[in-house]
């Protein structure tokens, strides 16, 4: 480790990350202070006193950046965010493309959609950043990833822990950077506007390859060790996850 410095760096800035991943600070109380550490620590350094300390300093600087670092993705959006338009007393004409194939749960299947447009008070909006749309009722059509589609709702946001301890299905859905839900009204039908967005290769080979896998397994297993194998073999969580209600 002594002579490996960008190594230590780094682990030191990973704890920033992981301690913002926990401590509920809020990022201006964190500029401050880093602004007036490295200010001490830029005065003990060029003095060349204090040696010790002044490494000590460093690494606590390293640590808020890292703390910094975190809530700049996690929480600095731009202004055409989805997250904007949050609780609107109105509801909105969401269109957006599906970043993978819809997440098939009990009752219900999950869609992730990166955002394009939204139509509120016959307005039309540019917007970006990534939406969860619960459907209760199956499309007519099929759904695949690279699927341009368009449904009207509500934009909310997640519901957070419910018990102490308990699972955080909200924080859950920032860490993969999913801050909203569209429920959509009820009667409302998924429209496709097109096909064939997103990436060749995951659309052509990776997902019909998935899709294939999740078949055989659902034509020959049962019982809990479907789910499992699902996860395990494809990453579908969908059922794993489905007692989280949202």
């Amino acid at each position: 480790m002594k002579n490996q410095p960008a190594l230590k760096a780094f682990l030191v800035f990973s704890v920033g990350i992981i301690a913002a991943r926990f401590l509920k600070i809020s990022l201006p109380k964190v500029f401050y202070f880093s602004a007036l550490l490295t200010a001490f620590t830029l005065l003990l350094f060029f003095t060349k006193q204090f040696k010790s300390i002044t490494q000590l300093l460093i690494a606590l600087c390293l640590v808020l950046v890292g703390f910094m670092r975190y809530h700049e993705t996690l929480y600095l959006f731009p202004k055409n965010h989805i997250i904007r338009y949050l609780d609107l007393d109105q509801p909105v004409v969401l269109r957006g493309i599906l970043t993978k194939d819809p997440i098939e749960k009990p009752g219900r299947m999950e869609l992730v959609v990166e955002t394009r447009s939204l139509i509120f008070r016959d307005s039309l909006l540019s917007v970006t950043g990534k939406v969860i749309i619960p459907v209760y009722k199956k499309p007519s059509v099929s759904l695949h990833y690279g699927d341009g589609i368009c449904a009207t709702g509500f934009l909310q946001k997640p519901r957070g822990q419910r018990n102490p301890g308990g699972f955080n299905y909200r924080e859950y859905l920032e860490r993969k950077n999913i801050y909203t839900i569209l429920r959509i009204l009820s009667g409302t039908k998924i429209k496709i506007t097109g096909r064939n967005h997103g990436n060749s290769f995951l659309r052509e080979i990776v997902y019909p390859t998935r899709r294939f896998a999740i078949r055989t397994i659902n034509r020959t297993t049962f019982g809990p060790s479907r789910p499992i194998l699902q996860a395990l073999i494809v990453g579908e969580k969908g059922t794993i996850l489905s007692l989280i209600h949202i």
